[in-house]
């Protein structure tokens, strides 16, 4: 009886596991204090690795410079109530990054997936291609301010101009095995940073970041393969607090259900009808689930929900 009981917790324990998102505080919300200043060193996770100083926005403070939404650099609402904010090009080759340890190092072979938001500040005078996130086995770091010489695992080469809305960036990882580190940040020199001039309100290229999640691609149990008629739009994904789903087509008396990685009903609304449903978390804890919407007992559209602290 005990031996069956060890492998059972083993066996949840690795569940767990499997759906968690791997970035503590993703959403920037965990601050050590109120941040006075913009340094980013007032969060309790996030550190900076380079002696730039990337900056540290939130809801909490009355500063002009590093409030929520308004800021020295432009207007953004966060997806909870911070977020913080990076240099992507200046002259110099002048860059800033934040870093953090994951939850638990990557496992060899296996896919993880990666998400996170950016979007441009509105006083940027350059739009560039967002942010680029490199996995680690150990903290990288520098005493200078430059541009680190790495290869970012996760990388979107179109250059982004949206200052309104945030925009998505996703990527997969095949895991080396031993990775316990993100950085995020520009990891190119500026003559090899493609850019676009915007207005005059400054001489930098200058983007918010939000809801960053790093989770176990081969978690999903399948639901990448399978294939509907019908398509999920869901914004903001990883979310924090509330997230909305679109669909392509109208939807008539379906019901949404929630499941977590053991495949049990967490949430669940009936008698949908239009195009759009907003979902807050409530009690849930930080990790991945599964949304799935059925008409008459039958699944018409199923996706992944990540909800992040």
């Amino acid at each position: 009886m005990k031996k069956i009981l060890f492998f059972l917790i083993v066996f949840f324990i690795h569940k767990i596991v499997q759906c968690q998102n791997l970035v503590p505080d993703g959403s920037f919300e965990q601050d050590t204090a109120c941040p006075l200043t913009t340094y980013v060193y007032y969060n309790a996770y996030w550190k900076v690795p380079t002696a730039g100083t990337p900056d540290y926005f939130d809801t909490c403070s009355n500063s002009w410079t590093n409030s929520v939404p308004n800021n020295f650099v432009g207007s953004q609402p966060a997806f909870g109530g911070a977020y913080v904010g990076l240099v992507t090009k200046i002259a110099g080759d002048y860059k800033e990054y934040v870093q953090v340890r994951l939850l638990d190092s990557l496992k060899a072979g296996i896919s993880y997936c990666v998400s996170y938001y950016v979007s441009l500040a509105g006083k940027s005078a350059y739009a560039t291609p967002a942010p680029q996130l490199y996995f680690s086995d150990s903290a990288i770091s520098s005493t200078g301010s430059s541009y680190f010489p790495y290869t970012p695992q996760i990388n979107n080469t179109s250059i982004i101009t949206d200052t309104t809305n945030w925009t998505h960036i996703t990527g997969t990882y095949t895991a080396n095995g031993g990775e316990k580190y993100i950085t995020i940040g520009n990891f190119f020199s500026d003559a090899n940073t493609p850019s676009v001039f915007i207005n005059f309100s400054s001489i930098m290229a200058y983007f918010y970041l939000d809801s960053v999640s790093v989770v176990n691609c081969d978690s999903s149990n399948g639901v990448n393969e399978q294939t509907f008629n019908i398509k999920i739009n869901i914004f903001p994904n990883p979310f924090s607090a509330q997230t909305t789903l679109k669909t392509d087509i109208p939807l008539v008396n379906v019901t949404l259900t929630v499941d977590n990685c053991f495949g049990q009903t967490v949430a669940q609304i009936k008698n949908i009808n239009g195009q759009t449903v907003v979902f807050s978390r409530d009690n849930l804890t930080s990790g991945l689930y599964f949304v799935r919407l059925t008409e008459e007992n039958k699944i018409i559209a199923v996706d992944k929900l990540v909800i992040t602290d």
